[in-house]
C-alpha cells in the first residue's frame, strides 16, 4: 500500500466486491453471490485498516479526488452533465441483475 500504483489496484479489487456499492439484486441467487463477494471485500478492508489505517485513508482520499477530477469536456458542476462517469454503476447493475 506503500504504492500509489498498489493502492488503486487495490481500490479497484475492493471494487469489484461491491465494498463500495449495494448488491442487491432482483435474483436472490445472484444478490447472494454478490454479497459473498461483499464479504470477502469487508474482510479485506477491516485487515487493510487495522494494518495501516493511514494508508487506508490515503488510497480513499487518492481515489475520490480522482473520481471527483474534471471530466475532459464535461462540467463536474453541472449535474445534468452526464459526460463523467456515471455509467459505471449501470454496467455493474446489468451485470448483475441479468438485464
Amino acid at each position: 500500500m506503500a504504492d500509489p500504483a498498489g493502492r488503486k489496484w487495490l481500490y479497484n479489487h475492493l471494487a469489484t466486491l461491491h465494498v463500495f456499492t449495494t448488491s442487491f439484486a432482483s435474483n436472490a441467487l445472484v444478490m447472494a453471490h454478490a454479497e459473498g463477494e461483499r464479504n470477502a471485500g469487508l474482510r479485506l478492508v477491516a485487515d487493510m485498516a487495522e494494518a495501516n489505517p493511514d494508508m487506508y485513508l490515503q488510497m480513499l482520499k487518492e481515489m475520490y479526488s480522482e473520481r471527483s477530477a474534471p471530466v475532459a469536456g464535461g462540467d463536474p458542476a453541472d449535474p445534468t452533465d452526464i459526460s463523467g462517469d456515471s455509467s459505471a454503476g449501470a454496467d455493474e447493475y446489468t451485470r448483475y441483475s441479468g438485464g
